[in-house]
C-alpha cells in the first residue's frame, strides 16, 4: 500500500528488525544465514532452502514472502502453503496468545508473522530437504 503523510508520498521497506527476530529460532536450528538485507529485501538461506521477503519501493501490494527449494528451484507463498497444508485460514493457526499479538502488527508483519507459524508449525520438514508433503512448487521465471 502506498503511504501519505501530509500529502508527501513515502516509501516501502522491510521492518527487517522485527524479520530477524521472528526467525532467529528457525535460523538457529537450521543453520539460515542472511545473505541480503536492504530496505527492500531480505534473504535467509541454507544449502536446502531460502525464505525470501520483498517489498518495491513504491509497489501498492505490500510484501511479498516465499519459501524456496533451491534444489528444484520451486517457490512456495504463504497462501498456497496453507492450502497444501489443508488450513482454512490463517487464524486456525493462532494460539489464543498468538492471535492477541497478531491483532497488534501491521499488514507487512503481521505476513512475516504468518510465514513464520506456518514454517514452524507445519512444514519444519523443508528445512531439511523434504519437500514431500507440499508437492511441486511454482516455478518462476
Amino acid at each position: 500500500m502506498k503511504n501519505t503523510n501530509q500529502g508527501k508520498e513515502t516509501n516501502m521497506s522491510l521492518n527487517s528488525t522485527f524479520i530477524k527476530q521472528q526467525f532467529k529460532s528457525l535460523a538457529s536450528t537450521y543453520n539460515l544465514v542472511i545473505i541480503k538485507d536492504s530496505e527492500y529485501v531480505m534473504t535467509f538461506e541454507n544449502d536446502i532452502i531460502e525464505i525470501d521477503f520483498g517489498v518495491e519501493r513504491w509497489d501498492e501490494e505490500g510484501i511479498t514472502a516465499s519459501l524456496v527449494n533451491k534444489k528444484k528451484n520451486e517457490f512456495y507463498y504463504p497462501d498456497k502453503l496453507l492450502k497444501l497444508k489443508g488450513i482454512n485460514s490463517y487464524q486456525q493457526m493462532f494460539s489464543v496468545q498468538e492471535k492477541v499479538f497478531f491483532e497488534t502488527l501491521s499488514g507487512n508483519d503481521s505476513i512475516v508473522y504468518i510465514l513464520r507459524i506456518l514454517l514452524e508449525r507445519y512444514c519444519l520438514e523443508v528445512f531439511t530437504g523434504d519437500f514431500s508433503q507440499l508437492g511441486p512448487g511454482t516455478r518462476e521465471f
